[in-house]
């Protein structure tokens, strides 16, 4: 049994920044470091690969046994619980929770869901395309039959609005599954916090304070003390107003409600996921060519039809 308090959470889901906040209030010696990217990530200085520093190390599935065999003894960790497509994420959370110290869930609530999903193809690969593509994930020649195109041969070949119907069809199922939505549901576990990444975000402190209840943490430093790098990175959260203007697009579009949205960041993602949810309610995009998505509702119901 180790004494480490492990942090569980999915790709675009804070981890690495919950991490690293805990790391600054359990240490004696101030970091004078802020860990943020240009994109919003908390991976700067850290390379999560080469484990440059075991302090930082991300864990996955697979490692976690042979950290168990080991003399070392964390205070904070981090890991993924599902990097295979085979893992069980609930049974690696059991797995967590009966060697370690105490288990503490990050995890999406429904009204930051395509927040998550924005966060883990923008942030986590910023090359994601070639990324799926190099793991098998996206096939190029299905994705050419599909659309009867001649065969792409990079990413870079696939006009946008057939990248962003595929992505309508298969990026939220991929997701779910990747996640094991709606993971708290089903999981019940007195030995493991649940917490959103909503409360990290918009009430920083307090969670703050319940992990620290919780998991018996010693904070070294005032929690206040992190408040300006929780503000820097806020800043740098360019998906946080996603999930609203998602769902007011897709009100306004199906009330007859006049909305314009020119003035505001839309992400393919979120483009995607309007297009999923409009199928979802009996609408159909007309696509062919419609690389550039309307930016308004009166625009965007001139390319939909009933189904």
């Amino acid at each position: 049994m180790k004494n480490t308090v492990l942090i569980v959470y999915n790709s675009g889901a804070y981890g690495s920044y919950l991490h690293w906040a805990l790391q600054f209030l359990i240490l004696e010696k101030d970091i004078i470091f802020d860990p943020f990217t240009d994109l919003g990530t908390s991976h700067k200085g850290l390379d999560s690969r080469d484990f440059s520093s075991i302090k930082f190390k991300l864990f996955e599935p697979r490692d976690w046994g042979t950290y168990l065999n080991t003399d070392l003894d964390l205070p904070v960790a981090k890991i993924h619980p599902k990097d295979q497509k085979t893992d069980d994420i609930k049974k690696n959370i059991q797995w967590f929770v009966d060697t370690t110290k105490s288990v503490i869930l990050l995890y999406p609530t429904p009204e930051v869901k395509i927040l998550a999903i924005n966060n883990w193809i923008d942030k986590v690969n910023p090359n994601w395309w070639d990324w799926q593509i190099s793991i098998g994930e996206i096939d190029l020649c299905e994705i050419s039959k599909r659309w009867n195109r001649p065969l792409f041969k990079n990413q870079q070949d696939i006009p946008q609005w057939i990248k962003r119907e595929f992505l309508s069809h298969y990026l939220l199922p991929s997701w779910e599954h990747q996640v094991d939505w709606y993971l708290p549901d089903n999981l019940h576990n007195d030995m493991c916090l649940m917490i959103p990444i909503s409360d990290l975000l918009s009430n920083f402190l307090s969670t703050i304070e319940k992990i620290k209840i919780f998991s018996g943490l010693d904070y070294k430093k005032d929690p206040k003390k992190l408040l300006q790098f929780h503000h820097k990175m806020l800043s740098l959260q360019k998906n946080l107003g996603q999930d609203l203007l998602h769902d007011q697009i897709i009100h306004c579009t199906l009330n007859d409600k006049k909305l314009d949205w020119t003035n505001q960041y839309l992400s393919l993602t979120t483009e995607s996921l309007i297009q999923y949810t409009l199928r979802k309610h009996g609408y159909e995009m007309t696509c062919d060519g419609l690389d550039k998505f309307p930016t308004n509702n009166v625009d965007l119901k001139k390319n939909i039809y009933q189904i």
